[in-house]
């Protein structure tokens, strides 16, 4: 478990600082009153969630809250509580596949989730997901705690199973399936003893104390049934669910087919429970979803707390192939090789939220840190197939608002808008004395020679910077002087 722990923490480390903060993750610092957005208190990041964004429940913005007055406001360490809460969400699933069906299975378990690359890709984001797969997994491992009646669990473990249980429904909407999952599991199929009521009761308290925001819930599903553009592009059920087994397999379908296949017929010890848990919490996340209608492509990421419970029930199958000259593990191995593949250079999940953000405004940041002057205005020239420039608006505030740093955004969308909008750009670096043009390489456009041949009339180019692979930035001065 050590090296691949260290391999989880590699592949999600790596990303903390290698792209920029994005639109949802800018919405995650706005909800959180973090850094220059805020300060709000705890009290006020609810209020404020409550009244402005019903969309999202308030237990990440809380502990995001909490985590910056710990370790500042810098995006790279505010993206480690998702690195931390994920590298913890393994380990508590090694410890259920361990407790549940033997070492073996915790193992092969820990290695599903933590090379796949779904799961790795929100290891370095400011987002809720990789809570979503602790709270989740950590649920089932107190849960079998309290229904083992061979001993008698303290009061610590009453307590931190409401706790984790409640904070699934505080995390996110969808993250409460995995209650009901384990709920199925304890209607059907466990012992109907006094420890069996005490459990349900556990459940139940949980649930009730959701009840200080049930109200601001059922406001979100109004909201979300007048919201159109939010049902046109949601999943089916089926379509969800191959583009689940996809990510899921680290794009290779036909392998989880396989693993499938053979954790059905494994019917050893924690095979029902593992089954019942993993096809409840997934069949009824998915049905939810259509009825509701909020998932599309892009929002695949409201599935990951399945992650943890899949990959318990599919480690079942890699041990069951064992039987056959070890065939499991070499499954395993081609599995962490697709997942440790599409975590650095393959290309699994372009359709996740952020990854069309390309233009690299932290290293831009970065570069004029102490050397940029008051009257200073960066130009951010866009590459021609990046997103809108409007798109780029909030995050480039974020990252130049602080130091008081003036920007302006250039792109070339088409060419017959190219000579007026030069023009205007133009206007609004009359009155300065520096001018920071900043720009990516190997995918310059077609016009950035046309600035700069525009600009050197007036601004000479002071001697180059370090160079960058993320990013080009050039200083052009009126004088010589004014380079320094």
């Amino acid at each position: 478990m050590i090296p691949l722990l260290l391999l989880t923490f590699w592949l999600g480390a790596r990303g903390l600082n290698a792209d920029i903060v994005w639109r949802d993750e800018y919405h995650s610092l706005e909800d959180a009153g973090v850094g220059y957005l805020g300060p709000l208190s705890p009290v006020g990041v609810w209020r404020n969630l409550a009244d402005t964004n019903p969309w999202h429940a308030p237990g990440y913005f809380l502990l995001l809250n909490g985590w910056q007055r710990i370790v500042g406001a810098d995006p790279a360490a505010l993206r480690a509580m998702s690195l931390l809460v994920g590298l913890l969400a393994v380990a508590v699933c090694y410890h259920v596949g361990s407790q549940t069906a033997g070492s073996s299975v915790g193992l092969a378990a820990a290695a599903l989730l933590g090379t796949s690359a779904f799961f790795v890709h929100f290891l370095h984001e400011m987002r809720v997901y990789s809570l979503m797969a602790l709270l989740s997994v950590a649920t089932v491992a107190l849960y079998r705690r309290l229904a083992d009646e061979r001993r008698a669990p303290s009061w610590a473990v009453w307590l931190a199973f409401v706790g984790c249980a409640a904070g699934l429904f505080y995390s996110h909407y969808f993250a409460a399936v995995t209650l009901a999952g384990l709920g199925v599991y304890h209607l059907l199929f466990a012992r109907k003893t006094r420890r069996w009521w005490l459990v349900l009761g556990a459940m139940l308290l949980s649930g009730a104390l959701f009840a200080p925001w049930l109200a601001v819930l059922l406001r979100a599903l109004g909201l979300v049934a007048a919201r159109e553009n939010l049902n046109t592009p949601a999943l089916g059920f089926g379509d969800a669910l191959v583009a689940l087994a996809y990510q899921l397999s680290n794009g290779a379908t036909p392998l989880l087919v396989v693993v499938l296949a053979a954790a059905l017929v494994y019917r050893r010890r924690g095979w029902r429970f593992l089954l019942t848990v993993a096809a409840a919490s997934t069949l009824l996340l998915l049905g939810l979803n259509s009825l509701i209608e909020v998932m599309a492509a892009g929002r695949l990421r409201y599935l990951i707390g399945l992650w943890p419970l899949l990959a318990l029930f599919l480690a079942l199958g890699i041990v069951a192939l064992n039987r056959w000259r070890r065939l499991g593990w070499a499954v395993l191995a081609l599995w962490v090789g697709l997942g440790v593949y599409n975590s650095t250079v393959g290309d699994l999940t372009p359709d996740l939220d952020g990854a069309a953000y390309v233009f690299p405004f932290h290293r831009v940041a970065q570069t004029l840190d102490a050397r940029a002057h008051e009257d200073d205005v960066v130009v951010a020239y866009l590459p021609d197939d990046s997103l809108r420039a409007d798109l780029y608006e909030t995050i480039a505030t974020y990252y130049f608002a602080p130091a008081q740093i003036d920007y302006l955004l250039v792109w070339t969308p088409d060419e017959a808008t190219w000579e007026t909008r030069q023009a205007d750009y133009l206007r609004v670096l009359a009155g300065r004395e520096r001018v920071w043009l900043a720009a990516m390489p190997g995918r310059k456009p077609a016009h950035l020679a046309d600035l700069i041949g525009a600009l050197q009339p007036d601004f000479g180019p002071c001697p180059p910077l370090d160079a960058s692979a993320d990013v080009d930035v050039q200083l052009f001065a009126r004088t010589s002087d004014a380079c320094g």
